[in-house]
């Protein structure tokens, strides 16, 4: 009899150890997002989109773009007839060469007098006399560098350079036309790095956030959906309550051009009104007793052990994806989804990825 009493005391043991350390299923608890699509219409244009102009006037001598070329950062797109500023360019250099001579007269004028000065050949009036012409040749030869280096900036300024590598949207003038400083030549758009604008009105503008994601589609080809980012935010209505967005286009392989029309969509949370945060898990994870309705959490323990405990909740609406809960969860409870029968405050269990 003690023979048998001890064999069930052992197989009891071995029991209680499995039940222990028993598997379950669960999921780790997160506010709600009701995920609502919002989309508005926009216009795609480049990114880096500028007007180039002269910063000197002349006659255009050669147009080397047409609309349409791409070209890259450096090239020469338009050139003006350089005549005149090389003219200048030349006197500014005689000029600059008449005033070193000077100045390599003036210098060594001054140390012949300097030395006289010392060994009381000369006067104090003398040697102030030289000193003072030393300054101002030294003044004039660095006034004659300014001037070449300004003569030599207009002489490169008559030719027109790309700022960026991009394509020719529109030219603006002609061979042998006269064009003023200041006045476009030529517009000059990035290549392959297009954004596109749109327009959000005031109740959705609050949602939006630089950076989050953003879905474009164009109207031309609408089985065709580009992921972007909103890059800037504008903080001021303009028509209509509404505000401006940009979105940042991310590489798309596709051939994109600026003015094309485009729906812009965001998936932003439709409950974001609401000001009661709230969980969603599965329906099958609440249970109900007299005191109300609770959940079995999972709390670390040793190594890959973790311990049942029981926490009371306060669940709301149920949802297509599961039920709310209102109170009682916080973010990251690792939730029992699975076998409840089975559990009470204190079980030992270990954790099972996936979904049962």
């Amino acid at each position: 009899m003690l023979f048998i009493a001890l064999l069930v005391a052992g197989c009891g043991s071995k029991a209680e150890l499995e039940e222990a350390i028993r598997p379950v299923f669960y999921q780790e608890a997160g506010e709600s997002f009701h995920a609502t699509r919002f989309s508005f219409p926009g216009v795609t244009r480049a990114a880096d989109e500028v007007r180039l102009s002269f910063k000197v006037s002349g006659t255009v001598d050669r147009l080397n773009v047409e609309m349409g070329d791409t070209v890259r950062a450096g090239d020469c797109l338009v050139r003006l007839d350089s005549t005149d500023y090389f003219i200048q360019y030349s006197n500014a250099l005689s000029a600059l060469n008449n005033a070193k001579a000077q100045l390599a007269n003036a210098r060594s004028e001054f140390e012949r007098m300097e030395n006289l000065y010392i060994k009381n050949n000369i006067s104090l009036r003398d040697y102030e006399r030289v000193k003072t012409q030393l300054k101002s040749a030294e003044a004039m030869e660095k006034s004659a560098v300014a001037q070449v280096s300004a003569a030599q900036n207009q002489l490169v300024y008559t030719c027109l350079k790309a700022p960026f590598t991009g394509v020719i949207n529109s030219v603006f003038i002609e061979e042998n036309e006269m064009i003023g400083a200041g006045k476009p030549a030529l517009m000059l758009s990035s290549l392959n790095n297009i954004e596109v604008r749109t327009t959000v009105p005031e109740n959705i503008i609050g949602q939006l956030k630089v950076g989050m994601d953003a879905y474009i589609s164009l109207t031309s080809s609408r089985d065709m959906t580009f992921k972007g980012h909103v890059s800037e935010m504008g903080s001021s209505a303009q028509n209509a309550s509404a505000y401006p967005v940009v979105i940042g286009m991310q590489k798309t392989g596709a051939n994109l051009y600026s003015g094309m029309t485009a729906t812009v969509s965001f998936l932003l949370d439709s409950s974001s009104g609401n000001r009661e945060k709230s969980m969603i898990i599965p329906e099958d994870a609440v249970s109900h007793d007299r005191k109300g309705d609770y959940v079995f959490v999972a709390e670390p323990s040793e190594g890959e052990v973790f311990v049942v405990k029981r926490k009371q909740i306060v669940s709301g609406g149920l949802t297509p994806v599961g039920i709310q809960i209102r109170e009682g969860l916080s973010k990251g409870d690792l939730v029992i989804t699975a076998g409840l029968r089975f559990m009470y405050e204190g079980r030992k269990v270990k954790l099972l990825d996936g979904e049962e």
